[in-house]
């Protein structure tokens, strides 16, 4: 087993004992890693024909030798070194083909994914996200058409755009087609980079290349005009569905931005958005898959308390599709403008105060795992008194969100195993069935570090301490949980 570490480290795992095989390090100078926004973190390693591939924070990609750790062959992927690029992603290896793509858009770089051999470590091609300079030829036609998109007024070329492609890519080899999902731009704010508006191709969308050639084939932007960092890095699932009675082709993709979006992968076609978390920047997507924006989403003159917030609806998290209960689809999800440290729950009670109101919309539905269709749980339609949401854990008909007051939702504690993780959550949980854990006089919810919280999808209310045996959601939907819970969802719903 291949794993990567915090600086872009790789260990050789022997499965069958747990003992370290070897361990590579590229020695990324330490003193770069101001030049990430989000740590120092890898998100994995690719495996191909006896060769471990990995992205170096500092831009290099580098192919090992799987049997002994050994560098095969080193590619510097970066065009400007005198901008903050780095790579967190994991390479894929498509048709020979190494690919990967790079971060840095929140300082001021232009977005590309470059391929290379596998084998040699040639470059192959590279497709830029964005347009550049207009001043100088366009590397390819689709650099042309998007460069209409954007107002050379603002000179965005010189922030670089952004429109980094730092996470997730997709290859369905059927269609000799690959997905690459692009970031956010540079700056974020459309009336710096663009002042005249326009859609900023190809930022925060879906666009599919030859794995051949790097020539671009089609697109679908998410957010026009990106204004909010609704980055389209998310991981996405390529499934095969039945939609009004027709098998389609589709990408199944949850972004930043809060919508759920089916997407056709043959064409770009859009089936459908629903928001899956409370958004307040639009009110969901018309026919032609445009967002139908609040007007005062974008406004200059008073702020405007965004909705996801930055770190978005969901974020890296992968996500996962059983085919056999579909939709089945579960997505780790991040609350808009996130409190943190001892006071996040009255933090997010003040935000929700005074986060602007908005219309009511038509949730699409996030199922509970092996929930029926009459059972599916829909989304608030106002922000509720919580701070980060986490994995959905859903028992017969009450579902509940999990996360650790002190992590902000992240799994695992610093310093503890696996076994020692699992030993802290029962402690906890036996301590929050106490008497004066956890609660105000009047049975009104506190934070306490160190507790476990759950949250009711339907209302986003924090539970009342009662026996989980006994807890039910008072809208005729629900049993009791089937897994033990130290807070139980409320036995009245707030929002019913």
């Amino acid at each position: 087993m291949y794993v990567s570490a915090s600086w872009s480290i790789v260990h050789a795992i022997d499965v069958r004992t747990g003992k370290r095989i070897w361990t590579f390090d590229p020695k990324v100078a330490r003193e770069a890693g101001y030049k990430g926004c989000c740590d120092v973190v890898n998100r994995g390693v690719a495996l191909h024909q006896g060769k471990v591939f990995v992205g170096a924070y500092d831009g290099r990609l580098i192919a090992l030798d799987a049997a002994t750790g050994r560098t095969v062959w080193e590619k510097d992927t970066i065009i400007d070194r005198s901008r903050a690029y780095t790579i967190t992603g994991a390479p894929r290896v498509f048709k020979g083909k190494v690919i990967i793509g790079n971060g840095g858009a929140e300082y001021g770089v232009r977005g590309y994914i470059t391929a290379y051999d596998a084998n040699t470590g040639d470059q192959k091609w590279r497709w830029f996200t964005v347009p550049g300079d207009p001043s100088k030829p366009f590397e390819d036609d689709s650099m042309a058409r998007a460069a209409k998109t954007w107002d050379p007024s603002g000179k965005y070329w010189e922030a670089g755009g952004g429109g980094t492609a730092w996470d997730t890519l997709a290859f369905d080899p059927q269609l000799n087609l690959m997905y690459v999902g692009t970031g956010n731009g540079s700056p974020w704010a459309r009336s710096k980079r663009s002042p005249a508006g326009g859609d900023n191709l190809y930022l925060a969308s879906i666009v599919a290349l030859n794995p051949d050639t790097g020539a671009y084939v089609w697109h679908y932007q998410e957010t026009p005009g990106d204004n909010w960092d609704y980055t389209s890095t998310q991981p996405m699932i390529l499934a095969d569905l039945k939609i009004g009675g027709q098998p389609r082709k589709v990408i199944l993709h949850a972004p930043k931005n809060g919508f759920f979006f089916v997407i056709d992968r043959t064409n770009g076609k859009f089936i459908s958005a629903k928001n899956f978390v409370d958004v307040n920047w639009a009110i969901g997507y018309d026919t032609n898959g445009r967002p139908i924006e609040m007007a005062e989403a974008r406004s200059t003159d008073r702020p405007y308390d965004s909705i996801p917030g930055p770190f978005g609806a969901h974020n890296w998290q992968p996500m996962s599709f059983n085919p056999h209960d579909r939709p089945g689809l579960s997505a780790r999800a991040e609350r808009a403008a996130e409190p943190d440290g001892q006071q996040g729950l009255e933090d997010g009670r003040q935000q929700a105060r005074r986060a602007p109101r908005r219309p009511r919309v038509e949730p699409g539905h996030v199922r509970q795992r092996g929930a029926s269709q009459e059972q599916a749980v829909r989304p608030p339609h106002r922000l509720g008194p919580g701070a980060a949401e986490g994995g959905l854990a859903s028992g017969t008909g009450v579902a509940v969100e999990w996360r650790h007051a002190d992590h902000r939702g992240k799994p695992g504690l610093p310093g503890h195993g696996r076994r020692a993780l699992h030993r802290l959550q029962r402690q906890e949980r036996r301590e929050a069935l106490g008497v004066g854990h956890g609660y105000r006089r009047g049975g009104g919810p506190v934070h306490l570090p160190g507790r476990w919280q759950a949250v009711c999808v339907d209302c986003r209310g924090l539970g009342r301490r009662v026996r989980p045996d006994a807890a039910r959601h008072r809208t005729g939907r629900g049993r009791a949980p089937s897994i033990p819970l130290p807070w139980a969802a409320r036995r009245r719903c707030p929002s019913s």
